[in-house]
């Protein structure tokens, strides 16, 4: 054991099934996504979102367990934050994916507008990363911000769906807010302060977001 307070082995194994798992549901909807008629936009559309969305998550835990290991032998470095920051990125840019799905389906007075602001707090993120590395401990709360909001909106709209509409749509809403939810308690799970406290078992997290969306997954399966 390095700098960090828990069994970095135990985390990173963990994690790299959840990545394998992700990646063998992200195949399944990109295969959906081919099959489907050009006819049926919506279904098509659908399949290909979670499919990257998906695949962009294991690019996420990948940036992160080099930052964990980054950090457990050596510290906080710049190479440390860096990693960290790049994984924020793509997150924003998973999460991006999806708030543009919603607002071409369901939030179509938006006319997209919320897309366009994550797109422009994503380029911020970037120039920082790139050109203003002294600011880039900072970063981290920016990104704080900009994940759980989008996060926020994503819930905010499927607990509308699952408020407003009956029979199966409301069903699989609510399957997806709740898959959501635990894959959110997950990254929560995650942040620093809770982890360098050394409660929180390295497992648990990975565990309950691979709950969560085994969940969200099987709502989108089941919609069509």
């Amino acid at each position: 054991m390095g700098y960090l307070p828990y069994d970095l082995t135990v985390k990173a194994i963990s994690w790299i099934i959840v990545m394998i798992y992700c990646g063998i549901f992200g195949t399944i909807f990109l295969v959906k996504a081919i099959k489907a008629t050009k006819e049926v936009k919506f279904q098509r559309n659908m399949y290909r979102t979670i499919s990257i969305i998906l695949f962009l998550y294991v690019v996420i835990r990948v940036f992160f367990l080099l930052s964990d290991f980054e950090r457990d032998a050596n510290s906080d470095t710049l190479l440390y934050y860096q990693f960290v920051v790049i994984s924020y990125i793509t997150t924003a840019i998973a999460f991006l994916n999806i708030i543009y799905f919603l607002e071409s389906t369901v939030l179509r007075k938006t006319k997209h507008a919320i897309s366009y602001i994550i797109i422009i707090m994503i380029i911020i993120d970037v120039s920082i990363l790139i050109l203003f590395n002294e600011y880039i401990q900072m970063v981290r709360y920016f990104n704080y911000a900009l994940s759980y909001t989008e996060v926020g909106l994503i819930l905010l709209v499927y607990l509308y769906l699952t408020v407003k509409s009956t029979g199966k749509l409301r069903q699989n809403s609510f399957l997806s807010l709740l898959g959501l939810a635990l894959a959110g308690v997950a990254s929560f799970l995650e942040m620093d302060a809770l982890l360098m406290t050394g409660a929180i078992p390295a497992w648990l997290s990975p565990t309950i977001f691979a709950i969560g969306i085994t969940i969200f997954a099987y709502s989108y399966i089941r919609s069509v």
